[in-house]
C-alpha cells in the first residue's frame, strides 16, 4: 500500500496554509469594502456627507489594496479587467461627492458583491502573496 499520497510535506503544508490565509485576506477585503461602501450611503442618506466621504475613502483604499493583489502577468485578460473595474470603483467612490453620491456607493457595493461572488467561486485565482497586502486607510 502506497501511503505517500496521504501524508503531506511541510512545504506543501505551508504551501496550502499560504494560499489559505491569502484567500481568507481577499474575503475580508472585499467584505470591508463592500460594508464601508454601504455605510457610506446609510451617512449620505441622512444628509452626513462628511461621515459619508470618509466611509467612501476607506473603501476606495481597499479596493486600491485588492487591485495591488493582481497579478497582472499570470492573471492575463481577467486581471487586467478586475484592475480597471477595480480602478473604476475608486473613481466612483472619491469622486461620488459631485453628483449622486448615493448613487455612486451603492453601484461600488454592487459591483464589489458581484466581483465577490464571483471570486468566491474561483478562489485559486489569488496570488499567495496577497495576505501581505494592506490598505491605507487614512
Amino acid at each position: 500500500m502506497n501511503t505517500s499520497s496521504t501524508h503531506t510535506t511541510p512545504s506543501t503544508a505551508a504551501a496550502a496554509t499560504s494560499l489559505a490565509t491569502a484567500q481568507v485576506w481577499v474575503a475580508l477585503q472585499f467584505d470591508a469594502a463592500i460594508e464601508l461602501c454601504m455605510g457610506a450611503h446609510a451617512f449620505g442618506a441622512q444628509s452626513d456627507q462628511q461621515h459619508a466621504s470618509a466611509q467612501a475613502w476607506r473603501a476606495a483604499a481597499v479596493v486600491q489594496a485588492l487591485q495591488m493583489t493582481l497579478d497582472m502577468r499570470r492573471g492575463g485578460e481577467l486581471a487586467r479587467q478586475l484592475f480597471e473595474l477595480f480602478d473604476y470603483v475608486q473613481r466612483r467612490l472619491r469622486g461620488s461627492t459631485a453628483v449622486e453620491p448615493l448613487v455612486a456607493y451603492r453601484e461600488a457595493a454592487d459591483l464589489l458583491s458581484q466581483v465577490r461572488q464571483a471570486w468566491q467561486a474561483e478562489p485559486e485565482l489569488v496570488p499567495t502573496d496577497a495576505r501581505h497586502m494592506t490598505p491605507q486607510l487614512h
